[in-house]
């Protein structure tokens, strides 16, 4: 029997005060909403028929959200499913309806289930609310009874499902409970610093391109006089039939401005743009402008980064902090397409992992604790390009019964434990004096391959001319052609399985667009088909890590934060802090990777600063 249920609340994640309800439908028929008025911090009594149903094992559609909601309300919650996750983990690269792809109203509408509106007051439990309460449980029950079957007929994503997306729900809720804790001090102080940074950038945009021309021209009914400050009219005419005024505005450049910058880099450089959103307009993304070779794509990406860190981390530190000076992130494990985790309110992925960018560096300046306490941060090291490797090694002893030789070379430096990025690096800058040049613009290459990259986008990332780049990735492709052949395989394998694949432990894979007819789906899809098999795989790879090291962690630590490769862990003092790194460790040692040893290294410290 199906069960599916879900409860009403006063509030989204981390301002519950009210559990109004618990309504579940079964796949006999039945459909109750049992109405609960549970408010937090008064005494009530437990729903005895709410304890019974949740014994039974309930399919939720965010179960994060309503499994940690019902434990704080006293109830007890040790076997469920999650229907969204269900539906991530069988068609993550489903199309979006109305902007989503796995939420209840998208996963309703593509059964032909509608998931009911509720416009009203969310304090008091009403009629009109319990009609969308039975509604919403009547839609889930329709999307797992459509979605079950198919994921239980693809034996391998089921058993991947059960045992690693589900159960990592768990280590979900802790990281959103337990949170980051911060220093206030030190917020309050980096405030200043950030802020001088985004000015500084501003005005290196503006040394660039510093004034640009307003798009409408202004007519007034009394003459301006002109200067040269901001916002300076400049006189275009007299409009003969109204005798108004007419002026062009001419601005400072706003490089946060989309259009601006649009017209800022055609006027420069002839730079023309050539994708656009669905309403017609000029699309100048991030990746767009990390992609172009100009002076002014470079500085107004920066400038972005700076303004999104200080809008982001800086506002949620300053006021999303909880009385015990703790910022909790929203986590999910559902949006992405390759499994990874993501985070919101803020985003930590938006914080670079690079030790040198001194933004993030003033954010992990204030994350951290003081006294006895310590932190401890574990990096799986270089873990795409480990997966890389070990996908590799298995492809061709499945294929050809050996291991090519130039795959062997990268698995043989992760054996010895030598730095993979350096070691590529020799064989394809071997005259680079610079080596830490060497050993970055080697990472820049290995990543562009497995992540499509061509040459014009890797001449600006290493910063060398478009020719130099294609030099570099032809001597790549000759030094390690296995790569190529594994890449092409794994592209015919899903296109084989119908846009269908795998990751290493299990993970479906979603991409139909790999037999689209269309060619530049088709090739959007190889990239990020390829690319999803092997993030994809490392994604894996770090949730079952923590699921291991989680439940041996000793009392008072706290894991507060999984971000890109990185787990962070508070601990009460030095001497536990030791502890948790040897099983830290311990974890990332096990042998989890074919062929392969997996290795991660523990640093201590204060901040996370100290130890990023």
């Amino acid at each position: 029997m199906i069960v599916c249920a879900d409860i009403e609340t006063n509030g989204l994640k981390g301002e519950v005060t009210k559990l109004h309800s618990f309504q579940y439908a079964t796949s006999r028929g039945d459909t109750e909403v049992i109405v609960l008025n549970h408010n937090l911090g008064e005494i009530f009594e437990l729903n005895q028929e709410v304890q019974n149903v949740l014994s039974w094992g309930c399919y939720f559609h965010n179960a994060a959200f309503d499994i940690a909601v019902l434990r704080l309300f006293g109830y007890t919650v040790d076997l469920y499913y999650d229907s969204m996750l269900l539906s991530n983990c069988y068609h993550a690269n489903v199309d979006p309806i109305k902007g989503s792809k796995h939420g209840l109203a998208a996963c309703g509408s593509r059964v032909g289930e509608e998931k009911a509106e509720y416009d009203g007051d969310w304090e008091e439990f009403n009629e009109e609310m319990a009609v969308y309460a039975r509604q919403d449980v009547v839609t889930t029950l329709a999307v797992v009874s459509d979605l079950l079957p198919k994921m239980q007929a693809d034996a391998v994503a089921w058993e991947h499902y059960l045992t690693i997306d589900l159960p990592y729900s768990e280590i979900l809720m802790t990281l959103e409970a337990n949170g980051l804790p911060i220093i206030p001090t030190k917020v309050l102080a980096a405030i200043p610093t950030l802020q001088g940074i985004i000015e500084d950038r501003l005005a290196k945009c503006r040394e660039i391109f510093p004034l640009i021309p307003q798009g409408t021209i202004k007519k007034l009914v009394k003459e301006k006089p002109t200067g040269t400050s901001r916002g300076d009219h400049h006189f275009l005419g007299v409009e003969e039939n109204t005798g108004k005024f007419m002026y062009k505005v001419i601005d400072d450049f706003k490089p946060s401005s989309t259009q601006q910058v649009c017209k800022a880099l055609t006027q420069l450089y002839g730079w023309k743009p050539n994708t656009k959103t669905k309403k017609g307009n000029v699309q100048v993304t991030g990746e767009i402008l990390e992609g172009l070779p100009y002076p002014l794509a470079r500085v107004v990406t920066e400038y972005l980064s700076a303004q999104k860190v200080m809008g982001t981390f800086l506002k949620a530190a300053v006021n999303n902090t909880t009385p015990g000076h703790r910022l909790h992130c929203s986590y999910n494990n559902a949006l992405t397409l390759t499994g990874r985790l993501s985070t919101s309110s803020p985003n930590l992925q938006n914080l670079p992992a690079d030790a040198d960018d001194e933004v993030s560096n003033i954010i992990r300046g204030f994350i951290g604790v003081e006294g006895d306490k310590r932190l401890v941060s574990c990096d799986l090291q270089a873990i795409e390009y480990r997966m890389l490797a070990a996908q590799m090694a298995d492809s061709f002893l499945r294929y050809e019964g050996a291991i090519p030789l130039d795959v062997q070379f990268m698995m043989d430096v992760f054996i010895k434990g030598d730095d993979i990025h350096t070691a590529m690096a020799d064989l394809w800058l071997g005259d680079e004096p610079d080596r830490k040049l060497a050993r970055k613009r080697g990472k820049n290459i290995s990543y562009g391959r497995m992540f499509g990259f061509k040459a014009a986008k890797a001449s600006v990332m290493m910063g060398i001319t478009e020719k130099q780049a294609q030099d570099i990735l032809d001597l790549a492709d000759k030094t390690n052609p296995s790569f190529n052949i594994f890449h092409s395989r794994v592209l015919v394998e899903m296109k084989a399985g119908g846009g269908v694949g795998h990751t290493l432990f299990g993970r479906r894979l979603f991409y139909p667009d790999l037999l689209a007819k269309n060619k530049w789906d088709r090739l959007r899809a190889e990239r990020q088909a390829f690319n999803a098999s092997v993030q994809g795989s490392a994604a894996d790879l770090l949730k079952i890590v923590q699921l291991l090291v989680v439940p041996v962690l000793p009392e008072g630590s706290k894991l507060c934060a999984s971000v890109h490769d990185e787990l962070l862990v508070e601990c009460v003092d030095e001497g536990q802090a030791v502890v948790v790194s040897y099983l830290l460790e311990q974890a990332f040692a096990a042998k989890l990777l074919p062929y392969l040893p997996c290795a991660g290294s523990a640093k201590i410290g204060h901040t996370w600063l100290e130890i990023h």
